[in-house]
């Protein structure tokens, strides 16, 4: 892309020109139009804009995209930092249901997020006269010092059909028999409980209690600041 001097009666000072460059020996330039040009490489105009800018006020190479590179939490107080650690400490993690053995990553409630906690955490500061760290510096913190994830009850699944569907083919016929067996058992479950529901509802001297121990739940489920800091019981 070159920028010509428009003529005298044009209000631009300079005109974009846009080119490709052919797929011959001597790389001959194609002039296309500036549609054609930006449509080819997948970019806004203003990509273009800011880089004829920098192009300008600083020479043939533009200057090193700075974006992502500052980090807000560089020249912060340690005691800040440390308002922020003793926070997520407050509040009370659960472990997972089936991958307890598997992982030490522990859970907080679903309903909870990283920007829900700096909420809780610019009032645990007002309320103890602390200076507040700004978000982005607490979700470095939770992110990069804790092992602390939010709970999915929908994807707690039982560890050995999550590993047999993430093995390859060799580890999925090593662990093939195990597997049987697992699915086995859980189709005998199944049936097991149809018929003891069944005969429940044709025999009312007959109880029948189901539980699903495959949903984990945390209670109480209230949407109050405090609560959130209070160790939480896990309803299966």
């Amino acid at each position: 892309m070159d920028s010509e001097e428009t003529t005298a009666n044009s209000r631009r000072q300079f005109t974009n020109v846009y080119h490709f460059f052919g797929n011959t020996t001597d790389f001959s330039k194609i002039q296309v139009c500036q549609t054609f040009f930006l449509n080819t490489l997948g970019i806004s105009a203003q990509v273009v804009k800011t880089v004829v800018k920098k192009l300008k006020e600083n020479g043939a190479i533009p200057e090193t995209d700075l974006r992502g590179k500052v980090r807000c939490n560089s020249r912060l107080p340690e005691c800040i930092k440390q308002s922020v650690r003793d926070h997520i400490n407050m509040f009370e993690p659960i472990e997972s249901h089936y991958c307890r053995k598997q992982t030490k990553r522990t859970f907080l409630p679903s309903e909870l997020s990283i920007t829900k906690m700096h909420n809780l955490y610019q009032i645990y500061c007002r309320e103890n006269n602390i200076i507040p760290a700004k978000e982005c510096i607490y979700r470095s913190i939770f992110c990069e010092e804790f092992n602390i994830g939010f709970f999915k009850p929908k994807k707690d699944q039982c560890g050995l059909c999550t590993q047999y569907s993430n093995s390859s083919a060799v580890e999925k016929a090593e662990m093939q028999a195990e597997y049987d067996l697992h699915t086995e058992s859980k189709v005998l479950s199944r049936d097991q409980k149809n018929k003891d529901k069944g005969k429940a509802g044709e025999n009312a001297s007959y109880c029948a209690a189901v539980f699903d121990f495959q949903q984990v739940m945390v209670s109480p489920k209230i949407e109050v600041g405090d609560a959130y800091y209070k160790k939480k019981i896990v309803d299966l």
